[in-house]
């Protein structure tokens, strides 16, 4: 058995002339709703990459490699143009002292359900300052402020291989990739709960977090509980191929020859709500909001590879 092989972490720190980020436009344009990328500022990028290789077994007819990839990175937003501090596109924010794309919401913290009219009441928020503030006012506003709920782009990223050979001539490789530290937009499911309300919340609220419940007895005004974690890890390939010897491949009149046979995007450990939190549905809002699109289908692949 061979030590592991560790290859030196790099860090990585730059610090950018300008950002160009996208901002929402006013609706006195008369183009209300859309947004546009513009000069905005200064991010400054810190990060560190590292690759760990060990080759656990080696010999004539047996071998096992594995190796770890994985970085790390801690985008900032350091200054907007001029006196800005906010730049405003959908719930996604570019804020001084904020990850670039962050999500901001208005965060219910506390509800409660009325069993005589069906309904929960009494939505109390995040008021960002470490307690509390009414949601809405009698006439049914959002008059709550919007908090910081996560990053839009992923803070921690990786994979992980193993290769395995025995019996001389068949290798078993594996691969492992993640993310982690980063939200998406699911809205499949606002769009179930919140405007078709179809969604159990809406049918037996009586059985549901009050704080959820709230949310999709609006109009859509309220919906953190759409931005949610996520993480993920996927096995993306699992593979075993065959090395023919020299007397199998002069069978077919070649050199050499090798079968495989590969199966990708064979599962995926998440907690996220929505069907696959590698999905984007492209907006004005960055690619962070998941509607609409299929998850990555499940494919299977058989390969002859022969040499002349």
């Amino acid at each position: 058995m061979e030590a592991a092989r560790e290859r030196e972490p790099r860090r990585r720190e730059h610090e950018g002339p300008a950002a160009i980020l996208l901002r929402g436009v006013a609706p006195s344009t008369g183009f209300g709703g859309n947004s546009q990328y513009v000069n905005a500022g200064q991010i400054l990028n810190k990060g560190i990459e590292a690759l760990f290789k060990a080759q656990v077994i080696s010999s004539t007819n047996y071998g096992w490699d594995l190796n770890l990839n994985i970085s790390h990175n801690t985008g900032l937003v350091k200054k907007l143009s001029g006196t800005d501090t906010t730049i405003v596109s959908g719930y996604t924010q570019q804020r001084v002292g904020y990850a670039p794309f962050s999500w901001f919401a208005e965060r219910v913290v506390s509800a409660q359900y009325d069993p005589t009219t069906k309904r929960a009441i009494n939505a109390m928020c995040d008021n960002g300052k470490g307690g509390t503030t009414p949601c809405m006012d009698a006439n049914g506003k959002v008059i709550a402020p919007r908090v910081y709920l996560g990053r839009e782009v992923p803070s921690l990223e990786g994979s992980f291989g193993s290769d395995i050979r025995f019996l001389g001539h068949f290798r078993l490789g594996t691969m492992i990739d993640f993310k982690r530290g980063f939200k998406r937009l699911d809205n499949n499911l606002r769009i179930r709960c919140q405007i078709f309300r179809t969604c159990l919340e809406n049918i037996e609220p009586q059985n549901y977090d009050p704080r959820v419940v709230v949310q999709m007895q609006t109009n859509g005004t309220l919906r953190d509980f759409v931005i949610n974690d996520a993480s993920f890890a996927k096995l993306r390939e699992l593979s075993l191929s065959f090395d023919a010897p020299p007397n199998y491949s002069r069978l077919v009149g070649a050199k050499s020859a090798s079968l495989s046979i590969a199966g990708r995007n064979l599962h995926t450990w998440t907690k996220y709500t929505g069907t696959d939190p590698e999905s984007y549905f492209l907006s004005n809002n960055g690619y962070g909001t998941d509607q609409a699109e299929l998850p990555q289908l499940t494919s299977f692949v058989f390969t002859v590879h022969l040499t002349y």
